[in-house]
């Protein structure tokens, strides 16, 4: 009757020492940490490696700025002067075509010299723009040179009773405004009238 008591107890005490060399529960329910020699099987999230992008001091560049170069003569004020010129030229033309006789031929002939004396004028303190409008530029300055030449001509020949000279004089004024309303003309003008 002594003896089962005893076997209770010893019992008892094999269970706890049992119970002691086992890991916590919690610890029982987590799957084992395998190897690094261990393969593992594929599609496991243990592939995945954890991935956190951090840039260090050096690896930050400023934006870069970029600068334009600035020019004195504006696109605008290039294309508000040639609005200008034309709109001048047009009654100082319509004057020069409709001129009846010598005398108005010289005065509309003069007209269009100093319009054309102050284009020049003009172009000489305005050198200053983006050369990308070279060709327009210069297109206009030669038109405006040869407007020039002819008129002055015109005049001087009316002066001098020299009809030649007034010819002369007259096919350039005829070309210049040729070149003026040419295709070739106008389509150098593009870039300069876009906005």
């Amino acid at each position: 009757m002594t003896t089962r008591p005893l076997l209770g107890l010893v019992s008892l005490v094999i269970v706890a020492t049992l119970a002691g060399c086992l890991p916590p529960r919690a610890a029982a329910n987590k799957p084992p940490t395998p190897d690094a020699g261990t393969p593992q099987p594929s599609g496991t999230r243990n592939e995945e490696p954890a991935f956190s992008y951090e840039p260090s001091a050096n690896s930050f560049e400023p934006p870069i700025e970029e600068s334009f170069p600035t020019f004195a003569v504006t696109k605008p004020e290039i294309r508000d002067r040639s609005f200008d010129w034309d709109l001048q030229l047009w009654s100082a033309f319509d004057a020069y075509d409709g001129a009846a006789t010598t005398t108005r031929l010289r005065a509309a002939a003069r007209d269009i010299l100093d319009r054309c004396m102050d284009q020049q004028r003009w172009f000489t303190a305005h050198t200053a723009y983006d050369p990308q409008y070279d060709e327009p530029m210069t297109m206009w300055r030669d038109a405006v040179d040869e407007l020039c030449s002819g008129a002055a001509d015109v005049e001087r020949g009316i002066d001098r009773g020299d009809q030649p000279l007034v010819r002369k004089g007259r096919r350039a004024v005829a070309a210049a405004r040729a070149t003026m309303s040419s295709t070739e003309y106008l389509g150098a003008w593009g870039p300069l009238l876009i906005h």
